[in-house]
């Protein structure tokens, strides 16, 4: 009976729709320190230009890696501040691509190596107080990263589809992906 119900569970989750693709995709990470983004760059390049590789992304990490930061979004209404607390994945243009997130609403990012928009998944537009994914699109939310200077007031410019960045066991929750290829690793 534990072999059928530990098989069952193995089973469900290896099968278990995560909302992005995670197939033939290699993870590699790179060390940080001196020099880490111009490196990372270079590493960038030359891997893209081997034949058997088809696309190439540059992130954080996985949508379901564990070390995504967590941070508010906070958008100012008449009525008062809504605060969303967030996962927030530092992505590259190629993100959605690469894992087929799908795209609701809006656009993708733009190639930026500062934070400069995001994209919201369904849950976060939903807390931020908008139902329709197209609504979300040209508002503008602030990230509780205060650290950063000029880069806390950014435009929603797409909404996707949730996807489980998370344990199974967990709710999807808000995330947001923002475009800030100088601070990936």
């Amino acid at each position: 009976i534990g072999t059928s119900v530990i098989g069952d569970q193995l089973h469900f989750m290896l099968n278990q729709d995560m909302g992005f693709t995670r197939t033939a995709i290699v993870n590699i990470g790179t060390p940080g320190g001196k020099d880490a983004v111009t490196k990372r760059g270079v590493f960038v390049q030359q891997i893209g230009q081997l034949p058997q590789v088809d696309m190439i992304c540059g992130s954080e990490g996985t949508p379901a890696a564990k070390g995504h930061r967590g941070t508010d979004l906070i958008r100012h209404t008449p009525k008062g501040d809504v605060k969303v607390a967030s996962e927030m994945h530092l992505v590259d243009d190629h993100f959605l691509r690469l894992y087929e997130l799908h795209l609701l609403a809006g656009r993708n990012l733009l190639h930026s190596d500062t934070m400069t928009e995001v994209i919201v998944n369904e849950r976060a537009a939903r807390g931020l107080g908008f139902t329709n994914p197209a609504d979300a699109v040209g508002q503008l939310v602030e990230s509780g990263q205060k650290d950063r200077p000029g880069q806390t007031v950014l435009p929603i410019v797409g909404v996707i589809s949730d996807f489980h960045s998370r344990s199974l066991h967990e709710a999807v929750g808000p995330v947001f992906l923002t475009s800030n290829t100088g601070a990936q690793r």
